[in-house]
């Protein structure tokens, strides 16, 4: 499942493509696609007053505004539906050249199946415009279904309307557009253990660096690493969307513990530093005293977490201090205790 926030440590991504778009989609047929959660930018260059290739007639069915210089575009819901917000926002409009007229655009979302007529299309809301931002809040989508949106241009000099050339963004999101896609939880193994990997999505499924896998185009492949690796699954939907999801498969190589620390800035055991440990970001980290007070502790422990000898950043004495390591692991769950030197 995709999220907008990531568990602790596996990097969730949307690919947040910028897309480009002329005149292709200015008929019905050749409605151009919005995917989830990335901008489209698009325009109205060219575009006619075409329903369709056989002129069939929407306007008699939009009867909110004129269809003079539209385009259009679809989206698909998933397969629970919902709620979804869709807006079109940027809108910059040219015109004529002394740029005296007032540019908006026109915008209606709807559904349609089938035959063109009144049982099969239907309107989701009121028609809107704007010359800055168009906002609609859809509810109760279909699942698994395609809706469409129109965008027609219009502007007016006194009660003329003219046709000007408009710029614009779109964007959807929403839990009813949402796609049910994930490249699965974060792993924790042993080295050169066999590992099946559960993601889902509908889809075609590309995973990345491609010859870590047995099967690159399967949403279960069979890998064996010896590091760990943070793995890529890009999905193209059969709506040609596509979106990257991303997991991390620790492999849990023992730890090795510097007993000494030295912070005198001369780039030598400045900081304690322990290999290994990152491969355990679950692990718990703590330093005593010889008077059983803490010092120091960590929830994990990377580059910029390590101990340099110091307590609430005032400078500790040279002399012995303690630790306790839980590595947090089920794999590998082994509690280190020992001695450090800190010298100065």
């Amino acid at each position: 499942m995709i999220r907008s926030i990531f568990t602790l440590y596996s990097i969730i991504q949307f690919s947040f493509i910028l897309c480009g778009q002329n005149s292709s989609s200015n008929l019905f047929e050749n409605s151009h696609q919005i995917c989830y959660n990335q901008i489209f930018t698009a325009n109205n260059l060219n575009a006619n007053s075409n329903n369709t290739t056989l002129n069939l007639n929407f306007d008699s069915l939009i009867s909110c505004f004129d269809i003079t210089k539209s385009t259009w575009y679809k989206f698909n819901t998933n397969e629970f539906g919902g709620n979804a917000q869709l807006k079109i926002s940027s809108i910059e409009c040219t015109g004529d050249s002394n740029l005296l007229h007032q540019s908006q655009l026109q915008a209606a979302v709807f559904s349609y199946t089938g035959i063109i007529n009144n049982s099969n299309f239907f309107l989701l809301d009121s028609s809107l415009n704007s010359d800055n931002q168009i906002f609609f809040d859809l509810n109760n989508l279909l699942p698994n279904h395609i809706y469409y949106l129109i965008i027609n241009e219009f502007s007016i000099i006194d009660t003329l309307q003219l046709n000007s050339i408009c710029s614009f963004n779109i964007e959807i999101k929403g839990s009813a557009v949402k796609p049910h896609f994930s490249a699965g939880i974060d792993i924790f193994t042993l080295p050169n253990s066999m590992i099946q990997l559960n993601a889902y999505g509908s889809g075609i499924p590309t995973w990345s660096p491609s010859y870590l896998f047995d099967s690159v185009n399967s949403f279960n492949p069979i890998i064996s690493l010896e590091k760990t690796t943070e793995l890529l699954l890009t999905l193209e939907e059969f709506n040609n969307c596509i979106y990257l999801d991303r997991l991390k498969v620790f492999i849990e190589l023992p730890i090795d513990i510097n007993n000494i620390i030295t912070p005198n800035n001369d780039g030598y055991n400045d900081n304690w530093v322990i290999d290994n440990i990152d491969n355990y970001p679950l692990c718990r980290v703590s330093i005593y005293d010889i008077f059983g007070l803490e010092v120091f502790s960590s929830v994990g422990y990377n580059e910029y977490q390590r101990w340099d000898g110091t307590k609430n950043g005032l400078p500790l004495a040279s002399g012995t201090y303690f630790y306790i390591i839980n590595l947090g692991s089920s794999v590998n769950n082994i509690i280190h205790k020992g001695s450090i030197t800190l010298l100065k």
